[in-house]
């Protein structure tokens, strides 16, 4: 019987994929090497009022809270790194975005008493960030939310609460620091890289699982539980309204939205419910067997 040939790690940006939890041939070069788009490892931070004269108000950000801070990560800066190494509260944490797929989360950096950092590996897997740890070089899926492949593979990390806003609603709070554009890179912070993208129907790699469900890029909401998942796109929700309550198995969800802005979160966390945002066809391809919420009269959600 024929032995098959070895994976070539050249192909892989010099990642050992061999043996991981998604086939190699699934795995896909988004075209920069590794570390070709630059992980902040040293972030520096704006006041709000220093915030105020380097973004517009209308522009969006990922916001984490914890343990009484506030830090704000703009797009603009995210979408040109998609990676930020930071402590908040004395946590360890990762920063992460992906602008293909709308998707921004926030991990604990650590397994076990190890703090790990994180890079941009140039590969991709459903159009999502694969994301490596520098220590192990495993390989780590943002939206699937754990190592792929590596020395970690199958571990998981504990994902923070994060929301996707408008600037204005955090600007007038002298206690957030907000992520500043010195990065120690020259990139073009003043406009929306992927605005382009953003506002067209094509995506730029196969995924393995979509439907009609909603538009491919129309900003929903995951909401993953432990024996039962929920996407819930923004276009399905009445745009006259700011509030909603699901259900997820046992549980009940409420989220807050604005059709006008396509802000769209979980309003406070709920025990045993993963909230995350991005594009519909993203959560779809992670999710194939989530239920998607549609408006109906009597406010059920159908499949």
């Amino acid at each position: 019987m024929a032995t098959p040939a070895p994976l070539d790690a050249n192909e892989f940006n010099g990642f050992d994929v061999a043996g991981g939890l998604v086939p190699a041939e699934k795995i896909l070069r988004g075209g920069p090497a590794r570390d070709g788009i630059p992980a902040i490892d040293h972030p520096v931070f704006f006041s709000a009022a220093k915030a105020k004269e380097f973004y517009p108000a209308d522009s969006r950000a990922l916001v984490v809270r914890h343990a009484n801070e506030v830090k704000v990560y703009p797009i603009r800066v995210l979408d040109w790194h998609e990676v930020v190494n930071d402590t908040i509260g004395g946590v360890p944490i990762a920063v992460t975005w992906c602008p293909l797929c709308g998707a921004g989360v926030v991990f604990r950096a650590q397994v076990g008493k190890d703090r790990l950092r994180f890079g941009v590996s140039g590969l991709l897997y459903q159009s999502d960030v694969l994301l490596y740890d520098r220590a192990t070089e495993s390989l780590w899926s943002q939206l699937q939310r754990q190592a792929i492949s590596g020395k970690h593979k199958g571990t998981r990390l504990q994902v923070l609460p994060s929301k996707v806003v408008c600037l204005e609603t955090l600007l007038d709070s002298d206690k957030v620091q907000v992520l500043s554009t010195q990065t120690g890179c020259v990139r073009a912070y003043s406009r929306e890289a992927y605005a382009n993208y953003k506002n067209n129907r094509q995506l730029m790699f196969p995924v393995e699982y979509g439907d009609d469900k909603a538009p491919a890029k129309a900003w929903s909401a995951i909401l993953i539980g432990p024996d039962a998942s929920l996407i819930v796109p923004l276009p399905s929700l009445d745009p006259t309204g700011k509030t909603l309550q699901v259900r997820v198995g046992s549980k009940r969800v409420d989220l807050e939205y604005d059709s006008d802005t396509e802000v769209l979160n979980c309003t406070s966390p709920v025990k045993g419910i993963t909230c995350l945002t991005g594009y519909y066809f993203a959560l779809r391809a992670f999710h194939p067997e989530a239920r998607v919420y549609e408006a109906e009269r009597n406010g059920t959600a159908k499949k």
